[in-house]
């Protein structure tokens, strides 16, 4: 299967290749084999429909046309597959096209994706409109090519000229290859200079080599690794532990040539990973002993269990099992025991590389006993702030040893509070570190009788709600954007109180009080705001409320703008009239919602640097230029609240 994720990522992140991230890259990559010159688009002008390529032979003094017709995009799905050939299925899923028309769709209206894909592919560049092939030249002579950007009306964007020397070069080979085994898995490294806007640098990616155990080396990688400056290795998970691997790095240019090897690197994933701790602990009293039980781990490679136990909970395990416990014999038989205490035990696994296993949950056990002592009476619950005193009658039992609290939330199982049975009548919880009970919260609590062999009556239970009179925590951070269409988007980070049942976003206008704008429930963080006018200063705040109605302070304030990104359209029915004072300069208005203005600009060809003539945007269709002349081109743009523009064609000044 084609490893098309390494595609998708590039594209999500926008890349266009890193060297466009920082407007180094060239309009064009040119490169050369022994018979044939290449030719491809890179970073055209953002309007460019198609282009055209002269060429200028040794002796030559003028350039002559190649192209009988520009080069354009392929516009019909019908040969979209037979232009892309090999290259189909990864290009159709790499733009996660429905079919072959958004195939051609996104080569022609996405330029990122579309250079990104070329670089990768000649077969894309060709059904993008990016490539140009000369096959009518001699080697080792140098042509000097000229490439000509036109829109779709046919005028010229701009040019670039090129010298080629048709010879076959290969690229220079990636350095420093290095490797790193991990479990299942190895990464390999490499190092390359970084891009710095050098024509003659044109390679875009790199192909990992890797032997198939009879010094044969192959290739790994389905589809080309780009080049990307921060992203300089690829892990191979396709390996098997304890096996050595070989492996070389190639670097490809934009036209396919791969250059030498790199240096060798060898490699062994070795296993580091313990197995899953045991799950499943069960212990059956028996007479003079316990048994213990588990489920069988179902790694291949475990290969024996040893069990722990102590007299306590929380105190130190030790091993008691004398010799390794069989992998296919999850089962101990514990006689080492008497009747009276618990014992707690915990199992690990052990497999074949001596990677050991967590422990398992701890269990307890008792021999066989008699029976239970009396369920205990009159067990009453008073709260006392944010402790809970609870109190029960004694209990005629002659073998009483104690008894034993339990406590609940009421959406977790009964844990126990006491470590050993208490001789008492009562039990005092202050909560943890004695800083009292959760406010808000219900508890249920448990009492038992137990006897000298520890035998354990059923439990009498006990509900309490703790009053709740706290706020709860602000919530961590809030943040508020306007985004593409001008809407709010409020986020936050929640409360770090448990009890926060609902969160309250609140807004102001300039200076005055903030307002509630919405509710929303605690599983939530995050609104939009589509009330909010464009252009207007607003500040978003976010409070958490907990059940009882308690609320928090405010996270700080965010102050927005509403912006779309959108530009308004371009004023039509420019007009220049040209007199012994000036040029008087007039144009249709611009009927948007979010017009804030327009902007004069002055030129002296057509295409020329233009001069903006007003120092702040107009807000009438006229404008008059003192030093204008006849022959002068005006263009005026229209202006948006969210500081979009949008220009006119030139016209020229006349009488």
């Amino acid at each position: 299967m084609k490893k098309i994720n390494i595609i998708l990522l590039i594209i999500m992140v926008g890349i266009y290749f890193p060297i466009l991230a920082q407007n180094k890259a060239l309009p064009i990559y040119t490169a050369a084999t022994n018979s044939k010159a290449y030719i491809i688009i890179v970073n055209a002008p953002q309007e460019m429909e198609g282009f055209n390529v002269y060429r200028k032979a040794p002796g030559e003094n003028n350039f002559n046309r190649l192209t009988q017709k520009p080069v354009t995009a392929i516009v019909d799905p019908g040969i979209i597959k037979a232009v892309l050939k090999d290259d189909y299925e990864w290009v159709n899923k790499a733009l996660r096209a429905a079919d072959d028309f958004e195939i051609v769709r996104r080569l022609q209206s996405d330029p990122g994706t579309s250079a990104v894909l070329s670089l990768s592919s000649l077969n894309v560049a060709k059904a993008a409109g990016r490539l140009f092939v000369d096959d009518s030249v001699e080697q080792n002579k140098t042509y000097t090519y000229k490439v000509e950007f036109i829109n779709y009306e046919g005028k010229i964007l701009g040019e670039v000229e090129r010298d080629i020397k048709i010879i076959y070069k290969q690229p220079p080979a990636p350095t420093v290859v290095k490797s790193d085994a991990g479990d299942n898995l190895i990464k390999i490294s490499w190092d390359y200079p970084a891009y710095k806007g050098d024509p003659n640098d044109i390679v875009v990616g790199f192909n990992i080599y890797r032997d198939n155990g009879e010094r044969k080396f192959e290739k790994i990688n389905d589809v080309l690794i780009l080049r990307q400056e921060d992203i300089k290795y690829r892990t191979d998970i396709n390996v098997i532990n304890n096996k050595p691997y070989n492996y070389f790095v190639k670097s490809v240019d934009c036209i396919g040539r791969e250059s030498i090897s790199s240096n060798q690197v060898t490699a062994t994933p070795v296993d580091i990973t313990p197995p899953k701790y045991p799950e499943g602990l069960n212990t059956f009293a028996e007479e003079g002993q316990i048994t213990l039980t588990w489920k069988m781990n179902l790694e291949l490679d475990v290969s024996y269990y040893d069990v722990y136990r102590s007299l306590e909970v929380l105190e130190t395990y030790e091993k008691i099992n004398k010799g390794p416990i069989a992998a296919d014999q999850p089962y101990y038989f514990d006689k080492d025991v008497f009747a009276g205490p618990s014992y707690y035990y915990k199992v690990q696994a052990i497999d074949s590389s001596g990677n050991i296993s967590e422990f398992s949950n701890s269990i307890s056990g008792k021999p066989a006993d008699s029976t239970a002592p009396s369920l205990p009476n009159n067990v009453t619950a008073v709260v006392v702030g944010q402790y809970v005193r609870l109190k029960w009658d004694a209990l005629p039992d002659k073998d009483l040893k104690g008894f034993y609290v339990y406590k609940r939330r009421s959406d977790l199982e009964f844990l126990r509070v006491v470590n050993l049975p208490i001789d008492t009548l009562g039990f005092y919880d202050t909560g943890y570190k004695n800083e009292g009970l959760w406010q808000g919260r219900t508890y249920y609590y448990g009492v038992t009788a137990v006897d000298n062999f520890y035998n354990e009556s059923e439990m009498k239970i006990v509900k309490v709600l703790i009053p709740d009179n706290d706020p709860p925590k602000t919530p961590v951070s809030s943040y508020a954007r306007s985004n593409d269409d001008g809407i709010v988007e409020v986020t936050w980070q929640p409360s770090m109180s448990l009890d926060a049942a609902k969160y309250r976003i609140y807004r102001s206008e300039g200076n005055e009080t903030a307002k509630i704008l919405i509710e929303t429930p605690d599983s939530i963080y995050k609104s939009i705001d589509s009330s909010a006018a464009r252009g207007i200063t607003y500040g978003y705040q976010v409070a958490a409320v907990d059940s009882f109605g308690n609320e928090s302070l405010k996270t700080e304030k965010t102050t927005v703008v509403p912006a779309d990104i959108i530009a308004p359209p371009s004023p039509v029915e420019i007009k220049a009239t040209s007199s012994t004072n000036g040029v008087r300069i007039t144009w249709r208005a611009v009927s948007v919602d979010d017009l804030f203005g327009y902007n004069v600009y002055s030129s002296y060809l057509p295409n020329g640097i233009t001069k903006k003539l007003n120092n702040e945007p107009l807000h009438t269709t006229e404008f008059f230029d003192p030093t204008g002349v006849e022959g002068t081109y005006y263009i005026v743009s229209s202006l948006d609240t969210s500081l979009h523009e949008n220009k006119s064609q030139a016209e020229e000044a006349t009488k």
